[in-house]
């Protein structure tokens, strides 16, 4: 038995017990895992109703928003109701009421059978999911003439799967439809939408609808398992009560086209073939309640209207209740535990196509921004932003360089950040923004990626391939206003693939490390940026003796690797495709030039790839205090190198550079100021007595000159690359 929570029905905001294992009662066997995989519970989908803060983790009481805007009321005389999802003893129950009103858009081909509304239930899940996963949900169908449903949809709108659909009574209406009560149907929908966005119809349908029956017994009698294994786009199989029929696998079907009006059009042949025919898209779940138009509206053999009254419905008599007692999702991960799916969208604005596991790492986690509109946290506070809710936006005041982030309580592996934009308007204030990766709230900076355009509000992802805690969005330029619906921070995986020319990082990669790099052979010296040689790399020291022969390892935004120079504060590079210039750290970016792949030769040992040049980076055994060359046609002796972390100060004494000055200082309100003693491509902020970022520019030139006219009088601090920091005084 669960554990009751003491939850008045219906009744938000009562907090109840949250336990650390969810319940599953009479579950059946999960079907096999393939060879070397296991299944992983999806703790962000899975719940067994114990409360509704349980529930409320992963799920919404809502049709899914599409772009931002209402949700969808429902088919039909169906209007989705929050108030009628609740919790019951430990039972998510979704119950049909009578609306009251008549929809708009229901309406039959004759003008004297109305279709007044009928209030029903929802659940749909915060975040998508994508194979391979078995999705299954323990349901007993509500006893009356309507659909209980357990199915999900891609947020595109244009693939569909419906684990059980079930019409659990209504036979004393009419016999035709005591039929439909002993079969409940299971299937797919491939949609062609008439145009693009929401509200776009349905040109085509290719689907095949089969449904399966219980010898004597309707499927609302009892709890019964409902279960899809979707373990690649074209392999789909569904489950009751913990066996598969195989008749409704979607390698068994014989779909076909659907003309607009819903009639069966020409026949396509099996799935098997035809790429566009598959569920290739994440969906989002749902579980519903559905009143449908062709039984408003139907006609039987006798030429009788089939739409109940809604004495049939038998409102508070219980027979209107859907009730289910648990959904479990299990995601199929490798042996070692690396995901091979998630709950996340995989929708991407970038090119390439990054493999991630998809977790969400910022949901719920603090989030700040440099001010709040109106001073109200509750409406348009910084946590609005990961708060799962997409109803919710934050909202900055107009400032300069407005920011917004988000503390992942730890380092993680950073794989794509997803931008919900608002949806109900001002879509256009989110554009010409940068999105910065640091150590820890005020720290080091260890990425940034720059946006022109602005995302979607159906989000937009942009792929990061970085470690890092805390995640920025800051807009560039003068009086601006930051909004986001949403942001997610999904965690990567190390393996990217762009344009066919894939590059893979292991579990060994040191990503986010700094470290050192020695010949493996010869004189074995340290390979430094020499900064006399304007950043070239040689293999000239027989130590480590500072920042010269330190080199982070970021994961390159297409694939492989970037080694930024700590002393250059630039990132490795080959000179296009020339193999007899010298590597050297040159790059303000990580760009083509700039990404390697790293090969992992055993030992601590590495082989580095140019994957623009093709060319491995070497340094010759038969000469001292060698140059790296991008000469290396395969990963010999010369290309192999040996590696170890490093200790990260943030300046070392070989390398000590002058230190920034500003001047005048202090300086009169208005006037101009300078900063100097700076490099190329360092981050310079002008940040208040009470730290709030008022102003951030990146560096062109060796100094900067800035106006004070947008700073009040009083004390502020001019930090260059979050390693010094000199107070400026306003007069």
């Amino acid at each position: 038995m669960k554990k009751l929570n003491l939850i008045a029905f219906f009744v938000l905001g009562i907090v109840a017990s949250t336990f650390s294992q969810h319940n599953f009662n009479n579950a059946p066997s999960l079907p096999s895992a393939r060879n070397g995989f296991k299944w992983d519970l999806n703790e962000d989908l899975s719940t067994d109703f114990s409360s509704f803060s349980d529930m409320d983790k992963g799920w919404v009481r809502e049709y899914p928003r599409c772009g931002g805007g209402n949700p969808w009321s429902g088919p039909g005389q169906t209007n989705f109701t929050t108030e009628n999802a609740g919790i019951k003893s430990g039972i998510l129950e979704l119950v049909a009421t009578n609306g009251g009103f008549m929809k708009s858009d229901a309406a039959g081909p004759d003008p004297s059978v109305k279709a007044p509304a009928i209030n029903t239930g929802i659940i749909s899940s915060r975040k998508t999911v994508k194979y391979p996963v078995y999705m299954e949900a323990r349901i007993q169908a509500a006893n009356m003439l309507a659909s209980s449903n357990f199915w999900g949809i891609s947020d595109d709108q244009t693939k569909e799967i419906d684990v059980l659909e079930v019409y659990g009574g209504g036979e004393a209406t009419d016999e035709y439809i005591d039929w439909f009560t002993y079969r409940a149907a299971s299937n797919f929908h491939i949609f062609t939408r008439s145009g693009t966005g929401c509200g776009a119809g349905i040109a085509l349908d290719f689907h095949d609808q089969k449904r399966k029956a219980i010898t004597g017994e309707r499927w609302r009698e009892k709890y019964h398992t409902f279960g899809v294994l979707w373990r690649s786009p074209t392999d789909v199989q569904f489950f009751y009560d913990g066996v598969v029929s195989n008749d409704q696998s979607l390698a068994n079907s014989n779909p076909f086209i659907h003309n607009p009006d819903g009639s069966p059009g020409r026949i396509i042949g099996t799935q098997g073939g035809d790429p566009n025919k598959a569920i290739d898209q994440p969906i989002r779940l749902i579980i519903d309640l559905e009143i449908h138009d062709w039984l408003s509206f139907g006609r039987n053999s006798d030429g009788r209207n089939i739409r109940p009254d809604l004495n049939s419905y038998e409102f508070g008599g219980g027979n209107n209740i859907m009730k289910v007692d648990w959904v479990r999702v299990y995601n199929e991960v490798n042996s070692g535990g690396n995901n091979n799916s998630g709950s996340t969208s995989n929708n991407s604005s970038n090119s390439g196509n990054t493999s991630n596991s998809g977790s969400d790492l910022a949901a719920g986690k603090n989030a700040f921004q440099s001010s709040t509109y109106q001073n109200n946290t509750n409406r348009f506070g910084a946590g609005k932003v990961v708060d799962n809710n997409g109803s919710t936006f934050n909202h900055t005041n107009s400032q300069n360089n407005p920011w917004w982030e988000v503390d992942l309580g730890s380092s993680k592996n950073i794989g794509q950040v997803k931008i919900w934009n608002r949806g109900d308007c001002c879509q256009n204030r989110l554009n010409n923004f940068d999105i910065k990766i640091y150590d820890r709230r005020g720290g080091n900076q260890i990425k940034s990626t720059y946006v022109s355009g602005q995302p979607s509000n159906n989000g937009s992802s942009y792929n990061i391939n970085a470690t890092g805690r805390v995640v920025r969005v800051q807009l560039r330029g003068n009086n601006r206003i930051l909004h986001m619906d949403q942001l997610q921070v999904l965690a990567g995986s190390n393996t990217t693939n762009t344009n066919n020319n894939t590059a893979s990082n292991n579990n060994d990669t040191p990503i986010g490390k700094v470290i050192s790099l020695r010949k493996s052979g010869g004189d074995r010296k340290y390979i430094s940026a020499v900064t006399e040689l304007n950043n070239d790399l040689y293999a000239n020291q027989n130590s480590v003796q500072g920042d010269r022969q330190k080199f982070r390892i970021d994961a390159h935004p297409n694939g492989g690797v970037a080694l930024y120079s700590l002393s250059a504060r630039k990132y490795v590079q080959v000179n296009n495709k020339n193999q007899n210039i010298i590597a050297r750290a040159r790059g303000n970016a990580a760009n083509a030039w700039e990404r390697f792949e790293w090969k992992n030769k055993g030992s601590n040992k590495v082989a580095l790839k140019s994957l623009h040049s093709g060319k491995w980076l070497q340094a010759s055994h038969s000469q001292a205090n060698a140059a790296i060359f991008p000469k290396g046609a395969a990963d010999r002796n010369w290309e192999t190198f040996e590696w170890k972390v490093e200790a990260n100060k943030s300046i070392s004494n070989i390398n000590q550079k002058k230190e920034a000055i500003v001047y005048p200082n202090p300086v009169n309100n208005g006037d101009d100021f300078t900063i100097s003693g700076i490099n190329l491509g360092d981050t310079i902020r002008v940040i208040s007595s009470n730290g709030q970022i008022i102003k951030e520019i990146f560096a062109t030139n060796k100094s900067e000159i800035l106006n004070s006219s947008n700073l009040t009088t009083g004390l502020y601090f001019v930090q260059i690359n979050n390693d010094q920091s000199i107070k400026l005084i306003v007069k």
